[in-house]
């Protein structure tokens, strides 16, 4: 039995407004963040996940990228434009010809370094929170991604 926690009904009924609006105001800064460097947030969020999962040097399957984004549909064909940029490399899988292998290309890994080093302009996103804050922020998230 899942028990629902004890919050007033104003609460729950102000709840999914602001994740929406949370979520709306994220996504347009994050865009514009990613746009800079040539990607939308699903591109990046690809390159992310090639770069943090994959141990093998093979890279990951489609499969294991949908996963990791939560069953996106549309990966196969981001990750064909992601390979068109030279992004990313596909190969056949060794063992199962049926599957394709994705990894993060040496293009791809210096986009992401470039990204990577610009963090302070996401930074300022959070500005208004302290520390403490964006530690609960970044627990509550992955809670609730679970």
């Amino acid at each position: 039995v899942i028990m629902e926690p004890n919050l007033p009904d104003a609460a729950w009924k102000q709840l999914p407004t602001h994740l929406f609006q949370a979520c709306t105001w994220l996504s347009g800064k994050m865009n514009a963040h990613t746009q800079r460097y040539g990607l939308t947030n699903r591109q990046y969020a690809v390159l992310h996940t090639l770069h943090q999962q994959s141990t093998s040097p093979d890279g990951l399957r489609i499969r294991e990228i949908k996963r990791c984004m939560k069953g996106k549909s549309d990966i196969s064909r981001m990750v064909e434009r992601l390979s068109q940029k030279g992004w990313i490399e596909k190969t056949s899988c060794p063992y199962d010809k049926r599957y394709t292998r994705v990894r993060l290309a040496s293009a791809g890994l210096e986009l992401l370094r470039n990204i990577e080093a610009d963090k302070k302009n996401i930074r300022t996103f959070f500005k208004q929170l302290t520390e403490e804050e964006i530690v609960d922020l970044n627990r509550l998230l992955k809670k609730m991604m679970e």
